[in-house]
């Protein structure tokens, strides 16, 4: 018995942590890392100090979906994660582009949780980035730094924009864990990224379009990886070495590109929020652990709870 309860908590912890790395844990580090170093250029070398920090709580989403049974966490979360670009257009019911309390007159929570809430995620957390910047409160803002550019740099993986995220709808089984995991670990090193561009920002009530722009890209670039795993898997149907020899080569490019677009718009997101905060100056020394030890006020999509509501927000702070 005592064996048998001993599988079940590895596979648990197992299927947790594949599961907790969306993109891989070392594309989250290094793109949040490249991304801060760009904002330091803007924020003043006082930011310099808090770019560890930041970095290393870029993958704390993927924690929180592990915490199963806690409102807003586990299963809450994770739709915060991706937007099935496509379930939505076959639905059939319009513009994405509006707040999150008039979706929720238009799809059901079940359809929600099916298509994802990353659109209205990013835009709740950028809109509390704002408030912790105006407030300064900078462990919140920090965190929701580390958050947002999680959430960026996820959609920026095609697979994160398609309701065929593990090609299970085209005989491709399976693809959404060997790319995103497997292939990365074994392949990709951040030497390709690049932080030699100007920072382009946006107004922040275009945080919605911006969002839904680069999940509309994403999806283009879905057959792309699919055709990789086709021609891989023709070569190496065991999946061995040679098949993510094949996939890595067929993908590169892509990959390359997708993360250094996701550098790109995580710094636009982060710059373009500070500015309308009326750029707020980073304190000199201000005494931060490792990893986040403190709960921030969150949006909550999914629950008992009220749903997300930006006047609600500005009135109470929290939801």
């Amino acid at each position: 018995m005592k064996t048998l309860r001993f599988f079940l908590i590895l596979i648990i912890l197992i299927t947790s942590l594949s599961d907790c790395f969306s993109w891989g844990e070392k594309i989250h580090y290094e793109s949040t890392k490249a991304g801060c170093e760009i904002l330091s250029m803007y924020f003043g070398e006082e930011f310099d100090q808090y770019t560890a920090f930041i970095s290393n709580n870029s993958s704390l989403p993927d924690l929180w979906k592990t915490y199963y049974g806690k409102p807003g966490y586990g299963t809450d979360e994770g739709p915060n994660h991706f937007c099935d670009y496509d379930y939505y257009l076959k639905l059939k019911r319009g513009d994405l582009n509006k707040p999150f309390d008039e979706i929720t007159k238009i799809y059901s929570q079940t359809e929600l949780r099916k298509g994802g809430t990353v659109i209205w995620a990013i835009e709740a957390y950028s809109e509390l980035l704002k408030q912790a910047f105006e407030s300064s409160d900078y462990y919140s803002a920090f965190i929701y730094m580390a958050v947002l550019a999680h959430y960026i740099e996820d959609i920026h993986q095609p697979l994160h924009s398609t309701e065929n995220y593990d090609g299970q709808l085209t005989g491709n089984k399976g693809i959404h864990l060997r790319y995103e995991i497997h292939m990365i670990n074994m392949f990709w090193i951040p030497n390709n990224i690049k932080t030699d561009f100007e920072v382009e920002p946006f107004a922040l009530e275009e945080v919605r379009a911006f969002t839904i722009e680069i999940i509309e890209d994403s999806l283009s670039k879905v057959e792309l990886l699919l055709e990789a795993d086709r021609k891989a898997r023709k070569t190496d149907p065991r999946y061995s070495t040679e098949y993510y020899s094949i996939l890595w080569q067929e993908t590169r490019d892509l990959t390359n590109e997708q993360v250094n677009l996701a550098v790109k718009n995580y710094s636009r997101l982060i710059y373009s929020v500070w500015l309308s905060a009326e750029k707020p100056v980073f304190p000199n020394k201000f005494e931060i652990t490792k990893f986040s030890q403190e709960e921030v006020e969150r949006p909550v999509f999914f629950s008992s709870q009220i749903p997300v509501s930006y006047t609600h927000l500005r009135a109470h702070e929290t939801v």
